[in-house]
């Protein structure tokens, strides 16, 4: 009866000659039913057939990648970060493809040198960990068709974040799910369905004209912030409904007129609303469209536009009111209006808490929301991403016999002779992110098309819909009749109307809140980190080592403690039974029994570490119990087997242990009972010798020879050493090119450290010695290409990192070639960040520079400050005089690293109309620029220039709007005014908000019309006339007062916002630049001239005054 091992990981065997059977149906014993059995005759001839040599083809790779794609602000290219995870089974090497430009990369949080691979001549990084955790950087040309990888390796999964400055829009993408993020995905089949409902509606009532002026308006409106939809929809309906109701009776004709006024009234508000945040995206792409703040009536609207119900809900609830107010007014009695108050009063609650809730739950339609953006250019969003190194896990190669060698700890090495780059810097903005998924796997060969918007197209977009819209509701105008309403005014309204519908949409409104709040910012910016305690004090186990042999045991852990904690020892005290207790290298009794009979030991602050030595019971076996679990356990013991241990070394419950049945060792010379004679158990001694060999920029070799068999004297041992390999560690003899190893009695292992010479080949040979076997393991480092050839290995992956293994029977032979690789020539140098802050000063300008640089190896920095510039500090790290300054040059020596510098400096300054920052020169490309200007409050900021990405003078816009609103209330003979005297007041209306704006413009509108309409307003009583008139008058003058006041005293309020600028802080941002800084210029007057302005607009305001009031007296002694 034969039990036949066959180690699977090691070759593969056929056994001919012998008959199978089931081990169960033996009686051999359990610990060899594990491997098949055969039963074999006497006169049998068994032979082994040999199948497979070495491991098998390794499994493929399960690789994930998550690109960021940052867009050039210019639209000249893409900044692109490639994070990497999960599980590297072969080829050891990630390549970029030929259209990505490597940049950077780190594995496992520590810098990667980047490559070329002496195969593909393609760019990479060599990797030597099972388990993938590699960050790159690099950049990608404005390609509209690219790798969606990116990399010569598949992915199981691929997700991208694409991260667009203002005024671009993310159109299409093909090859990936875009879910619904894209325009074109954005369009559903509902919102196809309502686009189609509204444009043949729109044919079938007013023709082919407004048909097509509406189906552009909704194409190019769609998925925009506040674009009418819910409004067009029911602007059909009730124009339909009146004319329905059209001889139906009074009540149904009014209510529909109603209706639709209202409707119309509402679309007209959404429109301009809608045409004024497309106006200033037109004009200022860094305030996109309701970036910047949501008004509260942009708030209501996009609450209706949610729903097809809320709309109808709110006109039930006016139409009931509207009626109730005509019941209660054409009461007859007390009784007949208490009843008539009471039923009306039902039906209001009826409906509002009946129909209301179902009026906001259904219908609900997917609308365009308020977008959320980010803007992080004051700090950084994104940073490089440091992983830290995952726990030290057991080998995976999962051999049940223990020839395998322990882990090989890296030999580290250094980046001084290569060509370590810094790569470029990461965007540190953040503005509006789309996220699609590719769907897995995907190969190398894939393609990605992108289809983005750029700001001209967009602006051109921008342009069209609010021409689109202004069109919309003037022809509403007319195609619904409220044409005849302007009949009175004795003018030709249809000139008028597409002129007045032109200047409302150049409303600029000031808002202070561009971005979210600063706590959002700060809680998207702030990162989860995981406690191992959630109470305080509390104690950890780190790495725990429990080594067993025979009846005594030494356990020795680190343990990790916040304060003065505690933990409690495995056990209980029947189990193991400590002797001794060191801590940190001292003996101590700092320790207590707790219940259950275990033993709970003092830890102190920070990092403990435990040495325990004791005795184990007697008995065959025995269970061991966690309370406090180590984080990794591993058990070193010959004599015990151990059960509930995985191999991950993370400790679950408890651990079984089980002596081994051997028979012990006799004494020589012992008798032995009865008649049997004296018999040594002395077993021959076989040794396995485990050689490694670590290929980095020195060849080092270690030797462990392990002795199997009695222990109990001593033993001495050849082992044959490598051509040229050099013993250089303990006291080694050496005698024809062979190692004597002796071993003492009841050693069982010995370790010895060699070198070997820089030849460009390696070639093993397995030994001959008799009662010796072989090992070797091969591991190359990160920086070196190696390739083997011979034997197959039988592992190559080893402790989760690339090692090729070798179990070589005698004469088998393995040549390992390797190569030293170097790094790529390029910068040693990122600015990953500059803040140029600027102060004007009455005869000095003072500017100061702050940099986050970042170098690969020492290398001097220079700044060279303006023209007639005085340098007057120069910091690295906070620390002056860390460099040299010449003249308006300041060097500094950077090793390796980042660096935080800083140099101030000051110019003589006079200021001017037209100013630029001053030029200042680095030593190398600028990127994530950030430049503020602080002006002197005795200037008056006329406009800013020269980036794009900056402050915008909002002032302009609302004066355009404001004087063209005063000149069309004057050509319209709404207000007492001639055409240059409407210009003049607008002119001074723009100082105060919009909405305090409408107490002057009424007041003068009452001048004009109360004599047109002068029948009906004598029917209003006299002393409500009075009131009205003669308050309306007051508040006009006191407006007219706070903007003489304003102009005169305040500063002017030129409406600057923009990337959180104001008229005390201009701030532009730019994300690559040359080694030049980029100038932005600002155009700006003396104050004085303002206030001149000011006081001579108030001379005019006067005079025109006089007037005014003489005409509102005439009008109040006509109506007296």
């Amino acid at each position: 009866m034969w039990s036949f091992e066959a180690s699977p990981d090691l070759r593969s065997v056929a056994l001919k000659g012998a008959s199978p059977v089931q081990a169960a149906l033996t009686q051999l014993p359990s610990e060899w039913q594990s491997g098949s059995t055969y039963v074999v005759q006497s006169d049998s001839e068994v032979t082994f057939e040999e199948l497979r040599r070495g491991e098998q083809s390794p499994p493929r790779n399960s690789i994930s990648l998550s690109r960021e794609l940052w867009t050039d602000l210019d639209g000249s290219g893409f900044t692109v970060q490639d994070v990497f995870s999960g599980t590297m089974n072969q080829n050891f090497r990630l390549n970029v493809l030929s259209e990505t430009q490597l940049g950077r990369a780190t594995a496992d949080g520590s810098p990667a040198l980047v490559t070329k691979d002496p195969n593909t001549d393609l760019l990479g990084v060599e990797l030597r960990s099972q388990s993938v955790n590699v960050t790159g950087v690099s950049r990608l040309a404005s390609e509209k068709t690219f790798s969606a990888v990116g990399w010569d390796t598949p992915v199981e999964s691929l997700t991208y974040n694409l991260h667009l400055p203002p005024s671009w829009q993310f159109f299409h993408v093909s090859g990936a799910d875009a879910n619904y993020q894209t325009w074109v995905d954005s369009w559903s089949l509902l919102d196809i369905f309502i686009a189609l409902l509204i444009a043949l509606g729109s044919f079938k009532l007013f023709g082919i004209r407004f048909a097509g002026l509406v189906g552009v308006f909704l194409l190019l409106s769609h998925n925009e912030f506040v674009a009418p939809r819910i409004f067009l929809i029911y602007v059909l309906v009730f124009f339909v409904w009146q004319r329905l109701a059209e001889n139906r009776g009074r009540g149904w004709e009014i209510s529909s007129k109603l209706c639709l006024g209202l409707t119309f009234a509402a679309l007209t508000l959404q429109a301009l609303a809608f045409a004024k945040l497309q106006f200033i995206q037109m004009l200022f792409p860094q305030l996109q469209s309701g970036t910047r703040y949501t008004t509260f009536i942009q708030t209501i609207l996009n609450a209706i536009e949610s729903s097809l119900l809320i709309w109808p809900f709110i006109l039930l609830l006016l139409v009931v009111i509207f009626f109730g107010i005509r019941a209660l007014r054409a009461a007859t009695g007390f009784w007949n209006f208490i009843g008539r108050l009471f039923l009306f009063g039902v039906l209001f609650i009826v409906v509002c808490v009946v129909v209301g809730p179902f009026s906001f739950s259904a219908g609900y339609l997917n609308m365009a929301p308020a977008p959320q953006y980010y803007a992080g250019q004051n700090k950084a969003y994104y940073e490089d991403q440091a992983y830290e190194l995952a726990s030290r896990m057991p080998s995976s190669v999962g051999r049940k016999f223990s020839q395998v060698a322990e882990p090989l700890k890296e030999e580290a090495f250094s980046f001084e002779s290569k060509n370590l780059l810094s790569g470029p810097a990461l965007p540190s903005w953040k503005w509006r992110t789309y996220s699609f998924v590719v769907p897995g796997p995907v190969g190398p060969e894939y393609q990605l098309s992108l289809c983005l918007f750029p700001p001209w197209l967009t602006r051109i977009l921008s342009g069209i819909r609010v021409l689109t819209a202004l069109l919309l509701i003037g022809l509403l105008v007319q195609l619904l009749g409220y044409l005849e309403l302007l009949r009175p005014l004795g003018v030709e309204a249809k000139k008028v109307i597409p002129f007045v519908l032109l200047t409302a949409a150049l409303s600029a409104t000031h808002a202070k809140a561009e971005f979210p709040s600063e706590n959002l910012l700060r809680e998207l910016e702030s990162r989860m980190n995981q406690e191992r305690c959630t109470d305080l004090p509390c104690a950890t186990i780190g790495e725990m080592e429990l080594s067993i042999r025979e009846d005594s045991f030494r356990l020795v852990f680190t343990a990790s403690s916040e304060g003065m904690s505690s933990i409690v020892l495995p056990g209980p005290l029947e189990v193991l039974v400590p002797s001794e207790v060191i801590r940190n290298g001292k003996a101590t009794t700092s320790f207590r029994r707790v219940k259950d009979g275990f033993l709970e030991i003092q830890t102190v602050s920070g990092e403990n570490r435990f040495e325990i030595t004791g005795a184990l019971p007697l008995a065959s076996s025995f269970s061991l119990q966690f309370q406090s679990r180590p984080l990794w356990l591993q058990v070193k013991t010959e004599d015990w087997f151990v059960e509930g241990l995985p191999r991950s070394g993370v400790v679950r419950e408890s651990l079984r242990f089980t002596r081994k049945s051997s028979s012990e060792d006799a004494p020589s010379g012992a008798a032995t009972s009865g008649s049997q004679k004296d018999v040594s158990t002395d077993l021959q001694s076989w040794f396995v010798v485990k050689r490694t060999v670590y290929i980095s920029q020195e060849i080092i070799s270690y030797l462990q020879i392990d002795r199997i068999g009695t222990l109990g004297k001593a033993v001495e041992v050849r082992v044959p050493l490598l051509p040229e390999e050099r013993i250089t560690s303990g006291a080694a003899t050496i005698e024809n090119s062979s190692l004597l190893v002796r071993f003492p009695a009841g050693k069982d292992s010995l370790h010895f450290r060699g070198e070997l010479s820089y030849k460009g080949n390696l070639t093993l040979s397995a030994m001959g010695e008799p009662h010796m076997s072989e090992q070797w393991i091969i591991s190359c480092s990160a920086i070196m290409n190696c390739s083997t050839s011979g034997l197959r290995p039988t592992h190559s992956v080893f402790g989760g990192k690339k090692s090729s293994i070798w179990n070589p029977f005698p004469g088998e032979s393995v040549t390992v070639e390797y190569r030293d690789l170097e790094g790529l020539k390029g910068d040693f140098l990122t600015i990953d960040s500059l803040a140029h802050d600027i102060s004007w000063g009455a005869q000095i300008l003072k500017g100061t520079l702050e940099l986050s640089v970042r170098a690969t190896e020492q290398t001097p920095f220079s700044i060279t400050a303006p023209e007639t510039s005085t340098i007057s500090d120069l910091q690295v790290g906070g620390v002056s005089g860390s460099g040299t300054i010449d003249e308006r040059k300041g060097v500094v020596l950077l090793g390796p690293g980042e660096h935080k510098v800083s140099l101030s400096y000051t110019v003589p300054w006079q200021a001017g109309t037209f100013e630029r920052t001053p030029e200042v020169t680095l030593s190398a490309p600028v990127h994530n620029l950030e430049v503020q200007v602080h002006p002197s409050s005795d200037r008056w900021i006329l406009w800013t220039g020269g980036i794009s990405w900056g402050p915008c003078v909002l002032f302009w816009g609302k004066l355009i709007f404001v004087v063209a609103l005063c000149v069309g209330l004057s050509f319209v003979s709404l207000i007492p005014a001639s055409l240059i005297s409407a210009a003049l007041l607008g002119v001074g209306l723009t100082s105060i908000p919009l909405v305090w704006m409408t107490i002057p413009l009424v007041w003068l509108a009452t001048l004009k019309l109360i004599p047109l309409f002068r029948e009906q307003w004598l029917r209003v009583p006299k002393f409500l006339r009075l009131i009205l008139f003669v308050g309306l008058s007051l508040f006009a003058l006191v407006w007219f007062f706070k903007i003489v006041q304003l102009g005169l005293v305040l500063e002017p309020p030129m409406l600057i916002v923009g990337n959180q600028s104001d008229s005390s802080t201009l701030k532009w941002f730019v994300d690559h630049a040359s080694s030049t800084i980029p100038q932005p210029w600002v155009l700006s007057l003396p104050m004085w001239c303002w206030r001149a302005f000011v006081l001579a607009w108030s001379a005019w305001l006067v005079l025109a005054l006089f007037s005014w009031l003489r005409l509102a007296v005439d009008i109040e002694r006509e109506n007296a």
